[in-house]
């Protein structure tokens, strides 16, 4: 009489393979239902702090750079930068760091001067990392620079607007299309 043999230890191998599958295209796809999914269990807003994902809407910033779309990404804390928030824009072909600073970040993280002069010393540390002044950009917030556009890397635009200061890292995109990300950002802050 023939011994039957069992299907179990191929059906185990097939079902592993699937679910290894699964994982690899959760993990490494992009998409809208995806990126909703990761945004829920991405690190929660802390209270009393600033959210600059929320500062426009990705439908804008992707109209603004000329992308499909854009997906913003909340990022943890940096330790020893005492931002109020962080957030990290992704487009096809580069992506956009944010830091939002306020007074109250910047108490909490032990820096005791006012916000004004925090944003001197950005710019201070702009002009010596790139060896240059960084150019004066008009029309964003109440004053605002750019530095690292002509080849530094990565390329910076830091602004002060009002009781806030936003610095923002970009690769992929140029300075106008950059200034143009900021100002929508900005809009209805």
């Amino acid at each position: 009489m023939a011994r039957r043999r069992s299907r179990l230890p191929r059906n185990l191998i097939l079902l592993a393979l699937l679910v290894g599958v699964g994982w690899a295209g959760w993990r490494f796809a992009s998409g809208p239902i995806r990126d909703a999914l990761h945004a829920r269990r991405s690190d929660a807003v802390a209270v009393g702090s600033v959210d600059p994902c929320t500062f426009a809407a990705p439908e804008v910033l992707a109209q603004m750079i000329g992308r499909a779309a854009v997906a913003p990404r909340r990022s943890g804390s940096v330790e020893g930068v005492p931002a109020a928030g962080h957030c990290t824009w992704v487009f096809f072909g580069g992506q956009a760091i944010g830091r939002a600073f306020t007074t109250d970040s910047l108490t909490r993280g032990g820096v005791d001067m006012p916000l004004g002069d925090y944003y001197r010393s950005i710019v201070t540390g702009l002009e010596y990392e790139f060896k240059q002044v960084p150019a004066a950009v008009i029309g964003i917030g109440d004053e605002a620079v750019a530095a690292g556009f002509d080849g530094g890397t990565p390329p910076q635009i830091v602004v002060r607007s009002g009781d806030l200061v936003l610095t923002l890292e970009v690769t992929g995109i140029d300075r106008a299309t950059t200034e143009a990300f900021v100002r929508a950002l900005l809009a209805n802050r």
